[in-house]
């Protein structure tokens, strides 16, 4: 049975060995995950299974002067919209096991993020999804059909800009520097 809560210290190591494989050895640190409990800027939610844990999703919430900082967008209709908005909910990092994959992690941590955002009072939420070379969106389905959020601007190398590495992401699917794109998908909330 999956359980969703949120991230506890002795849950970081699991977490952090999904992320490596999941989403490359320089994207997210042990640091990463430890500045998120007891944060109010941001928050991880973990998925378990039974007491092993098959999941994760790092949150961000910021106000329109983070959004060039968190989302970093070229000039557009989107970061516009963006900047007229009091809160922003940036799903960030979501992972899942390999083993997990296909078995409703996904969404169920969406969901709970989702609701979390919600309690936050957030006027939009985005997420960048991980749109690798052979064009697949990692989270696709759990953004478009279970958060019913809508696909715009693509950012080729997106990822690049998110590491300290002089050659770009070490990307787990195309190798550094990374040529995937970030695509930005959004939803405005409505009031609970």
């Amino acid at each position: 049975m999956i359980t969703i809560r949120d991230i506890r210290k002795e849950d970081v190591p699991a977490a952090l060995e999904i992320s490596l494989t999941e989403l490359g050895t320089d994207y997210l640190t042990k640091q990463d995950f430890l500045e998120t409990i007891h944060a109010n800027d941001k928050f991880c939610m973990i998925a378990l299974d039974d007491g092993t844990l098959a999941g994760f999703a790092i949150c961000q919430l910021f106000g329109p002067e983070k959004v060039d900082e968190m989302l970093k967008l070229p000039n557009s209709p989107d970061r516009d919209s963006l900047l007229k908005v009091k809160k922003i909910g940036l799903l960030d990092s979501v992972s899942v096991s390999q083993k997990m994959k296909g078995k409703g992690v996904g969404r169920k941590l969406g969901e709970a993020c989702y609701k979390r955002f919600q309690m936050e009072e957030c006027n939009v939420i985005t997420a960048m999804a991980w749109e690798d070379v052979n064009g697949h969106t990692n989270i696709k389905n759990i953004l478009e059909h279970g958060l019913n959020m809508t696909p715009s601007i693509g950012i080729k190398g997106y990822w690049n800009l998110f590491v300290s590495s002089p050659e770009g992401h070490h990307c787990p699917m195309c190798g550094a520097p990374c040529k995937c794109y970030g695509r930005l998908y959004s939803v405005k909330m409505k009031k609970i």
